[in-house]
């Protein structure tokens, strides 16, 4: 049973994929069929897709940027909790993995962690509580300083509405089959699904090889090249190969993953990137370890920064 949950969960990690595409345009060349598709794909997987539309074009435009980006912004040795005298045990980082990877994403969503510092909106004060929903940077509220404009702000109330109808046919559903069997069938290849995304991302832009930029040296095409291609064996299908060609994605994130293999090689064949491509082949699990483990904040005094370790910091 274990074993059919994860297959689902794999499966389904490629609608997650799909849906990506939608809101990149990728999907189709009409935009009201790329968000109709991919508003009901990720809505189904719990995930807000104007919200997500919005803030994934921030990453792509900003990505290693550390004022800007909007995912997996790493710790500086200002903000990284550099203090302790011990590193941590191998069983504490283990702990804080698994939560990293089951609730990472959620946590994204409702409290956009991980991301770059938001700057409060200009203007006049607010009080009470919409002071506190400008303050709540949350892809569920339309009320934050992630949005720019009022057509941001309906598209959250949208994805929000969609959300709602969703919930609701899983409570139908839950009423008619068992909550048992929408646990079985849902929520558990769901978390799975969760797992594999973060797993992706984190180690498409958290690697020894991956330079951060400040401001004066940040360039988008810098940032863009800044990712890493892994294999992820048979799992390159069922995810439609968004591992193993990121950095094409990056630079031309329209092309859709079924030309995603043939544009990386004619890429790769003219040599232009041939001096900054990164291309890791260590297995994902291990790579992943060793990140976690090993890339432990960057410097905030130097305009291109790397990963350190623990241990870096005690020298």
């Amino acid at each position: 049973m274990v074993s059919v949950l994860v297959c689902n969960g794999n499966s389904v990690d490629g609608v997650w994929v799909i849906a990506h595409e939608c809101g990149h345009q990728a999907f189709s060349p009409s935009l009201f069929v790329n968000d109709a598709v991919g508003c009901v794909l990720h809505t189904m997987l719990l995930v807000p897709y104007w919200s997500w539309k919005y803030s994934h074009s921030q990453h792509h435009a900003n990505a290693n940027s550390m004022e800007k980006d909007s995912v997996f912004v790493p710790r500086t040795d200002l903000t990284a909790n550099l203090k302790k005298k011990r590193e941590p045990s191998a069983f504490q980082r283990l702990i804080n993995l698994a939560r990293m990877l089951l609730v990472g994403w959620i946590m994204y969503l409702l409290i956009n962690a991980a991301s770059s510092k938001v700057d409060a909106k200009k203007g006049k004060k607010s009080t009470g509580v919409f002071r506190f929903l400008e303050k709540w940077n949350s892809h569920f509220n339309p009320f934050c300083n992630l949005w720019r404009s009022r057509g941001q702000k309906i598209g959250v109330v949208a994805s929000d509405v969609a959300l709602f109808v969703w919930a609701w046919v899983l409570y139908r559903l839950s009423l008619k089959f068992g909550v048992l069997a929408v646990l079985k069938h849902y929520f558990f290849p769901y978390l799975w699904v969760n797992f594999w995304l973060v797993t992706i991302t984190y180690l498409q832009h958290t690697d020894w090889a991956v330079p951060k930029y400040y401001n004066e040296k940040w360039t988008w095409l810098r940032g863009a090249l800044g990712t890493v291609d892994r294999d992820f064996g048979l799992l390159n299908i069922l995810h439609h190969h968004i591992g193993d060609t990121h950095v094409l994605h990056h630079i031309f994130s329209q092309i859709p993953h079924y030309h995603a293999q043939e544009a990386t090689k004619a890429l790769l064949d003219s040599h232009l990137i041939d001096e900054y491509y990164l291309c890791d082949p260590t297995p994902w699990y291990a790579a992943l370890w060793r990140s976690y483990t090993q890339c432990w904040y960057v410097r905030h005094d130097q305009p291109i920064t790397w990963f350190e370790s623990f241990k870096a910091k005690l020298n």
